[in-house]
Protein backbone atom coordinates (compact mmCIF):
# COMPACT_ATOMS: atom_id res chain seq x y z
CA UNK A 1 0.00 0.00 0.00
CA UNK A 2 1.36 3.24 -0.92
CA UNK A 3 1.74 6.47 1.19
CA UNK A 4 -1.25 8.20 0.08
CA UNK A 5 -3.58 4.95 -0.09
CA UNK A 6 -3.01 4.24 3.57
CA UNK A 7 -3.88 7.96 4.66
CA UNK A 8 -6.88 8.08 2.47
CA UNK A 9 -8.13 4.19 4.30
CA UNK A 10 -7.42 5.56 7.71
CA UNK A 11 -9.34 8.61 7.06
CA UNK A 12 -12.10 6.80 5.82
CA UNK A 13 -12.69 4.70 9.46
CA UNK A 14 -15.99 5.23 11.20
CA UNK A 15 -15.53 5.52 14.69
CA UNK A 16 -17.72 3.54 17.02
CA UNK A 17 -19.76 6.27 19.10
CA UNK A 18 -19.84 3.80 21.84
CA UNK A 19 -16.42 3.85 22.92
CA UNK A 20 -16.05 7.92 23.45
CA UNK A 21 -15.33 10.18 20.51
CA UNK A 22 -12.33 11.36 22.48
CA UNK A 23 -11.02 7.94 23.56
CA UNK A 24 -11.24 6.51 19.91
CA UNK A 25 -9.90 10.01 18.05
CA UNK A 26 -6.82 9.26 20.37
CA UNK A 27 -6.48 5.68 19.91
CA UNK A 28 -6.89 6.29 15.86
CA UNK A 29 -4.62 9.32 15.44
CA UNK A 30 -2.04 7.08 17.05
CA UNK A 31 -2.51 4.37 15.43
CA UNK A 32 -2.35 7.29 12.06
CA UNK A 33 1.17 8.17 13.37
CA UNK A 34 2.28 4.40 13.94
CA UNK A 35 1.49 3.94 10.46
CA UNK A 36 2.95 6.92 9.02
CA UNK A 37 6.41 6.36 10.76
CA UNK A 38 6.75 2.88 9.55
CA UNK A 39 5.97 3.68 5.47
CA UNK A 40 8.32 6.75 5.99
CA UNK A 41 11.23 4.65 7.72
CA UNK A 42 10.51 1.56 5.51
CA UNK A 43 10.54 3.83 2.49
CA UNK A 44 13.54 5.54 3.37
CA UNK A 45 15.23 2.34 3.59
CA UNK A 46 13.87 1.31 0.46
CA UNK A 47 15.82 4.80 -0.69
CA UNK A 48 19.16 3.91 1.32
CA UNK A 49 19.52 0.71 -0.75
CA UNK A 50 18.68 2.18 -4.03
CA UNK A 51 21.47 2.15 -6.93
CA UNK A 52 22.60 5.25 -9.38
CA UNK A 53 19.63 4.23 -11.94
CA UNK A 54 18.74 7.41 -13.63
CA UNK A 55 20.72 9.60 -12.87
CA UNK A 56 20.83 12.82 -15.13
CA UNK A 57 24.36 13.87 -13.89
CA UNK A 58 25.62 10.47 -14.47
CA UNK A 59 23.64 9.52 -17.41
CA UNK A 60 25.23 12.72 -19.58
CA UNK A 61 28.68 11.42 -18.18
CA UNK A 62 30.44 9.12 -21.00
CA UNK A 63 34.06 7.16 -20.90
CA UNK A 64 35.26 7.03 -24.78
CA UNK A 65 37.66 4.66 -24.38
CA UNK A 66 40.74 5.43 -23.35
CA UNK A 67 42.84 3.17 -21.61
CA UNK A 68 46.24 3.35 -20.46
CA UNK A 69 47.83 -0.25 -19.65
CA UNK A 70 50.01 -0.44 -16.77
CA UNK A 71 53.32 -0.60 -18.93
CA UNK A 72 55.73 -2.74 -16.68
CA UNK A 73 55.98 -6.86 -16.90
CA UNK A 74 55.49 -7.08 -13.64
CA UNK A 75 53.82 -5.88 -10.63
CA UNK A 76 55.44 -5.46 -7.23
CA UNK A 77 54.76 -8.24 -4.66
CA UNK A 78 51.41 -7.45 -2.68
CA UNK A 79 50.23 -5.28 -5.17
CA UNK A 80 47.24 -4.62 -8.03
CA UNK A 81 47.99 -2.58 -11.21
CA UNK A 82 45.30 -0.67 -12.12
CA UNK A 83 45.15 0.95 -15.76
CA UNK A 84 45.06 4.69 -16.72
CA UNK A 85 43.28 6.27 -18.85
CA UNK A 86 39.76 7.70 -18.19
CA UNK A 87 37.17 7.17 -15.18
CA UNK A 88 33.97 8.82 -13.73
CA UNK A 89 35.59 10.67 -10.75
CA UNK A 90 32.87 12.60 -8.20
CA UNK A 91 29.61 12.22 -7.21
CA UNK A 92 26.41 13.12 -8.24
CA UNK A 93 23.21 15.42 -6.35
CA UNK A 94 21.95 11.76 -5.35
CA UNK A 95 25.11 9.71 -4.37
CA UNK A 96 25.75 12.06 -1.77
CA UNK A 97 22.22 11.82 -1.03
CA UNK A 98 22.62 8.34 -0.61
CA UNK A 99 25.25 8.74 1.52
CA UNK A 100 23.20 11.03 4.06
CA UNK A 101 20.03 8.15 3.54
CA UNK A 102 22.76 5.21 4.52
CA UNK A 103 23.79 7.10 7.69
CA UNK A 104 19.97 7.77 8.49
CA UNK A 105 18.74 4.46 7.97
CA UNK A 106 21.78 2.76 10.10
CA UNK A 107 22.26 4.95 12.76
CA UNK A 108 21.46 4.55 16.39
CA UNK A 109 19.32 8.06 16.49
CA UNK A 110 18.78 9.56 13.23
CA UNK A 111 19.65 12.31 12.00
CA UNK A 112 23.07 11.64 11.93
CA UNK A 113 25.63 13.93 12.11
CA UNK A 114 26.68 13.51 8.84
CA UNK A 115 23.38 15.18 7.80
CA UNK A 116 23.38 17.56 10.31
CA UNK A 117 27.11 18.75 9.53
CA UNK A 118 26.87 18.05 5.69
CA UNK A 119 30.14 15.90 5.51
CA UNK A 120 29.64 14.55 1.76
CA UNK A 121 28.82 18.20 0.56
CA UNK A 122 32.22 19.01 -0.16
CA UNK A 123 32.92 15.79 -3.10
CA UNK A 124 33.95 16.64 -6.12
CA UNK A 125 31.30 17.23 -8.74
CA UNK A 126 30.47 14.06 -11.24
CA UNK A 127 32.40 14.03 -14.15
CA UNK A 128 35.40 12.19 -16.64
CA UNK A 129 38.57 12.45 -15.62
CA UNK A 130 41.74 11.17 -16.61
CA UNK A 131 44.93 9.44 -14.76
CA UNK A 132 47.79 7.64 -15.42
CA UNK A 133 48.57 3.75 -14.27
CA UNK A 134 49.60 2.95 -11.20
CA UNK A 135 49.74 -0.21 -9.01
CA UNK A 136 48.02 -0.11 -5.53
CA UNK A 137 48.29 -2.09 -2.20
CA UNK A 138 45.85 -5.17 -2.05
CA UNK A 139 45.59 -4.67 1.32
CA UNK A 140 46.29 -2.04 4.05
CA UNK A 141 49.64 -2.14 5.37
CA UNK A 142 49.78 -4.34 8.69
CA UNK A 143 51.37 -3.63 12.13
CA UNK A 144 53.97 -7.28 11.45
CA UNK A 145 54.31 -5.19 7.85
CA UNK A 146 55.29 -2.18 9.90
CA UNK A 147 57.24 -3.07 12.61
CA UNK A 148 59.91 -4.26 9.90
CA UNK A 149 60.20 -0.76 8.99
CA UNK A 150 60.49 0.30 12.47
CA UNK A 151 63.25 -2.32 12.97
CA UNK A 152 65.37 -1.14 9.88
CA UNK A 153 64.70 2.72 9.60
CA UNK A 154 64.81 3.41 14.11
CA UNK A 155 62.13 5.39 13.35
CA UNK A 156 59.41 5.66 15.77
CA UNK A 157 56.77 2.84 16.94
CA UNK A 158 53.06 3.88 17.37
CA UNK A 159 52.79 4.99 20.08
CA UNK A 160 51.91 7.49 22.49
CA UNK A 161 51.11 9.01 25.91
CA UNK A 162 47.72 9.40 27.64
CA UNK A 163 48.60 13.76 27.18
CA UNK A 164 49.34 13.31 23.76
CA UNK A 165 45.91 11.59 22.97
CA UNK A 166 44.03 13.84 24.64
CA UNK A 167 45.54 17.01 23.07
CA UNK A 168 44.18 15.86 19.75
CA UNK A 169 40.72 16.39 20.99
CA UNK A 170 39.03 12.71 19.85
CA UNK A 171 36.13 11.24 20.76
CA UNK A 172 37.71 7.87 21.58
CA UNK A 173 38.51 7.79 25.28
CA UNK A 174 41.84 6.91 26.01
CA UNK A 175 40.98 3.57 27.36
CA UNK A 176 40.04 2.03 24.16
CA UNK A 177 43.38 3.37 22.40
CA UNK A 178 45.56 0.70 24.44
CA UNK A 179 45.02 -2.23 22.20
CA UNK A 180 46.83 -0.33 19.12
CA UNK A 181 49.90 0.72 21.58
CA UNK A 182 53.09 -0.85 20.71
CA UNK A 183 54.73 -2.10 23.93
CA UNK A 184 58.51 -3.11 24.02
CA UNK A 185 58.96 -2.01 20.59
CA UNK A 186 56.09 -4.74 19.24
CA UNK A 187 51.95 -4.34 18.64
CA UNK A 188 50.58 -7.04 20.45
CA UNK A 189 51.20 -10.53 19.54
CA UNK A 190 47.46 -11.28 18.20
CA UNK A 191 47.43 -8.24 15.97
CA UNK A 192 50.41 -8.46 13.52
CA UNK A 193 48.13 -8.97 10.58
CA UNK A 194 45.39 -6.35 11.74
CA UNK A 195 46.59 -2.71 9.52
CA UNK A 196 48.82 -0.71 11.55
CA UNK A 197 47.28 2.13 13.18
CA UNK A 198 48.55 5.50 15.15
CA UNK A 199 50.73 6.76 12.19
CA UNK A 200 50.78 10.06 11.12
CA UNK A 201 50.94 11.10 7.72
CA UNK A 202 54.61 11.89 7.66
CA UNK A 203 55.34 8.39 8.90
CA UNK A 204 53.14 6.62 6.35
CA UNK A 205 54.70 8.24 3.61
CA UNK A 206 58.16 7.68 4.84
CA UNK A 207 57.20 4.04 5.03
CA UNK A 208 56.07 3.92 1.55
CA UNK A 209 59.82 5.36 0.36
CA UNK A 210 61.39 2.45 2.63
CA UNK A 211 59.41 -0.07 0.99
CA UNK A 212 59.77 1.56 -2.46
CA UNK A 213 63.84 0.92 -1.73
CA UNK A 214 63.49 -2.62 -0.11
CA UNK A 215 61.59 -3.99 -3.12
CA UNK A 216 64.23 -2.61 -5.09
CA UNK A 217 66.81 -4.42 -3.67
CA UNK A 218 64.79 -7.77 -3.56
CA UNK A 219 63.53 -7.29 -7.03
CA UNK A 220 66.30 -4.90 -9.00
CA UNK A 221 63.58 -5.13 -12.18
CA UNK A 222 62.17 -2.30 -10.73
CA UNK A 223 65.43 -0.09 -10.35
CA UNK A 224 64.65 3.17 -11.84
CA UNK A 225 60.98 2.46 -13.24
CA UNK A 226 58.87 2.72 -10.04
CA UNK A 227 57.93 5.94 -7.40
CA UNK A 228 56.63 4.56 -4.40
CA UNK A 229 54.60 6.98 -2.21
CA UNK A 230 50.78 7.07 -0.63
CA UNK A 231 47.84 6.92 -3.50
CA UNK A 232 46.57 10.66 -4.33
CA UNK A 233 43.15 10.66 -3.56
CA UNK A 234 42.17 10.52 -7.04
CA UNK A 235 44.22 6.89 -7.21
CA UNK A 236 42.45 5.75 -4.40
CA UNK A 237 38.67 6.89 -5.58
CA UNK A 238 39.68 5.16 -9.37
CA UNK A 239 40.87 2.20 -7.36
CA UNK A 240 37.20 1.97 -5.56
CA UNK A 241 34.86 2.63 -7.89
CA UNK A 242 37.20 0.60 -10.99
CA UNK A 243 36.45 2.91 -14.50
CA UNK A 244 32.53 3.19 -14.87
CA UNK A 245 32.47 4.33 -11.16
CA UNK A 246 30.46 2.22 -8.74
CA UNK A 247 29.34 3.33 -6.40
CA UNK A 248 30.90 0.91 -3.67
CA UNK A 249 34.06 -0.97 -4.04
CA UNK A 250 31.99 -4.20 -4.57
CA UNK A 251 29.05 -2.69 -6.88
CA UNK A 252 26.19 -0.83 -6.86
CA UNK A 253 23.86 -1.97 -4.13
CA UNK A 254 24.68 -1.64 -0.54
CA UNK A 255 24.31 -4.68 2.04
CA UNK A 256 25.56 -3.75 5.53
CA UNK A 257 28.02 -5.68 6.86
CA UNK A 258 30.18 -6.71 3.67
CA UNK A 259 33.10 -3.99 5.08
CA UNK A 260 34.12 -3.18 8.57
CA UNK A 261 31.96 -0.63 9.72
CA UNK A 262 29.28 0.02 11.97
CA UNK A 263 25.57 0.12 11.99
CA UNK A 264 22.90 -0.18 14.16
CA UNK A 265 20.01 -2.71 14.02
CA UNK A 266 16.98 -2.08 16.49
CA UNK A 267 19.39 0.30 18.40
CA UNK A 268 21.83 -2.53 18.99
CA UNK A 269 25.45 -2.04 17.74
CA UNK A 270 26.65 -4.33 14.96
CA UNK A 271 30.05 -4.61 13.49
CA UNK A 272 33.60 -5.68 15.11
CA UNK A 273 33.76 -1.98 16.76
CA UNK A 274 37.50 -2.89 16.09
CA UNK A 275 40.10 -3.84 13.44
CA UNK A 276 40.54 -6.99 12.47
CA UNK A 277 42.82 -9.70 10.51
CA UNK A 278 42.74 -8.22 6.71
CA UNK A 279 41.89 -11.69 5.56
CA UNK A 280 38.20 -11.07 7.11
CA UNK A 281 35.57 -9.21 5.17
CA UNK A 282 36.24 -10.85 2.05
CA UNK A 283 33.07 -9.02 0.28
CA UNK A 284 35.27 -5.86 0.85
CA UNK A 285 36.84 -5.61 -2.57
CA UNK A 286 36.59 -4.57 -5.55
CA UNK A 287 36.28 -6.74 -8.44
CA UNK A 288 40.47 -5.93 -9.56
CA UNK A 289 41.09 -7.60 -6.05
CA UNK A 290 41.60 -4.56 -4.00
CA UNK A 291 40.29 -5.06 -0.16
CA UNK A 292 39.19 -2.95 2.51
CA UNK A 293 38.84 0.13 0.55
CA UNK A 294 35.11 0.54 1.89
CA UNK A 295 35.73 -0.02 5.60
CA UNK A 296 38.64 -1.29 8.36
CA UNK A 297 40.19 2.11 8.61
CA UNK A 298 40.64 5.16 7.23
CA UNK A 299 43.65 5.64 5.33
CA UNK A 300 46.11 8.79 4.42
CA UNK A 301 46.68 9.65 0.47
CA UNK A 302 49.25 12.10 -0.46
CA UNK A 303 46.90 14.76 -1.88
CA UNK A 304 46.94 18.31 0.57
CA UNK A 305 43.47 19.55 1.47
CA UNK A 306 41.71 21.05 0.57
CA UNK A 307 42.72 19.90 -2.81
CA UNK A 308 40.82 21.75 -5.28
CA UNK A 309 42.44 24.93 -4.32
CA UNK A 310 45.71 23.33 -5.67
CA UNK A 311 44.61 20.83 -8.67
CA UNK A 312 41.62 20.34 -10.62
CA UNK A 313 40.23 17.00 -9.02
CA UNK A 314 41.39 14.28 -10.29
CA UNK A 315 44.06 15.35 -13.00
CA UNK A 316 46.94 12.97 -13.20
CA UNK A 317 48.79 14.89 -9.95
CA UNK A 318 52.38 13.48 -8.99
CA UNK A 319 53.43 14.28 -5.53
CA UNK A 320 56.99 14.14 -6.38
CA UNK A 321 57.01 16.81 -9.50
CA UNK A 322 54.86 19.48 -7.43
CA UNK A 323 55.69 18.71 -4.12
CA UNK A 324 59.29 19.69 -3.20
CA UNK A 325 58.90 18.37 0.49
CA UNK A 326 58.43 15.13 -0.43
CA UNK A 327 60.95 14.69 -3.74
CA UNK A 328 63.32 16.30 -0.65
CA UNK A 329 62.68 13.70 1.58
CA UNK A 330 63.08 10.78 -1.14
CA UNK A 331 66.51 12.25 -1.73
CA UNK A 332 67.49 11.95 2.04
CA UNK A 333 65.95 8.95 3.28
CA UNK A 334 68.59 6.17 2.20
CA UNK A 335 70.93 7.55 3.98
CA UNK A 336 69.03 9.51 7.04
CA UNK A 337 65.36 8.65 7.23
CA UNK A 338 65.14 10.43 10.56
CA UNK A 339 66.19 13.26 9.07
CA UNK A 340 63.78 12.80 5.92
CA UNK A 341 60.72 11.84 8.52
CA UNK A 342 61.49 15.71 9.57
CA UNK A 343 61.33 17.26 5.99
CA UNK A 344 58.05 14.96 5.50
CA UNK A 345 56.49 16.64 9.14
CA UNK A 346 57.12 20.32 7.91
CA UNK A 347 54.84 19.71 4.45
CA UNK A 348 51.14 20.32 4.20
CA UNK A 349 48.73 20.96 7.43
CA UNK A 350 46.29 18.59 6.37
CA UNK A 351 45.74 15.74 3.56
CA UNK A 352 43.00 14.02 2.16
CA UNK A 353 41.58 10.97 3.98
CA UNK A 354 39.75 8.14 1.95
CA UNK A 355 37.86 5.19 2.88
CA UNK A 356 36.07 4.32 5.94
CA UNK A 357 36.50 2.60 9.16
CA UNK A 358 35.89 0.69 11.84
CA UNK A 359 33.66 3.17 13.67
CA UNK A 360 31.70 5.08 11.12
CA UNK A 361 28.34 4.47 9.35
CA UNK A 362 28.02 3.16 5.59
CA UNK A 363 27.45 6.59 4.37
CA UNK A 364 31.04 6.51 4.40
CA UNK A 365 31.68 3.40 2.79
CA UNK A 366 30.92 5.36 -1.25
CA UNK A 367 33.94 5.66 -3.22
CA UNK A 368 33.69 9.40 -3.67
CA UNK A 369 33.40 9.99 -0.31
CA UNK A 370 36.51 12.45 0.56
CA UNK A 371 37.73 14.36 4.33
CA UNK A 372 40.78 15.70 5.72
CA UNK A 373 42.59 14.97 8.89
CA UNK A 374 45.81 17.58 10.18
CA UNK A 375 48.77 15.94 9.15
CA UNK A 376 50.30 15.08 12.30
CA UNK A 377 46.96 13.15 13.81
CA UNK A 378 47.83 9.83 14.90
CA UNK A 379 44.34 8.15 15.58
CA UNK A 380 43.03 4.62 15.97
CA UNK A 381 40.95 4.39 13.13
CA UNK A 382 43.50 6.08 10.36
CA UNK A 383 45.92 3.96 8.58
CA UNK A 384 47.21 3.45 5.04
CA UNK A 385 48.76 1.95 2.14
CA UNK A 386 50.90 2.80 -0.59
CA UNK A 387 51.11 3.35 -4.08
CA UNK A 388 53.56 2.08 -6.90
CA UNK A 389 53.78 4.91 -10.16
CA UNK A 390 55.81 4.04 -13.64
CA UNK A 391 58.07 7.27 -13.72
CA UNK A 392 57.80 7.42 -17.41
Amino acid sequence: MSFPDTVTSLIKVKVPHRLGITLCSKRYLLLFLLVVSVVVVADAGRAADRVKTHDPELDALSIQGLSIAWPLDDTPVGMVALAGGEFIFGSSTRQKELGYLLDDRYAQSPPYASRKQRWYDDEASARVATIHPFAIGRYPVTQAEFKQFIDVTGLPMPDMTQAQWKAQGLVHPWERVQRYRWKAGRPSMDRGDHPVVLVDWALASAYCLWYGQRLVQHAPEFAGGLTFRLPTGAEFERAVRGISGRIFPWGDQFEPGLANHVYYVAGVRQGPFDTVPITAFPRDETSEGVRHLGGMVFEWTATPWPSHRIWEPGEAYNPHTADPVLRKAQTLFRDDPVKALEVLRSGALRHEVRGGSWDDLPGITRGSARHSRPSPLRHILLGFRCAAVPQS
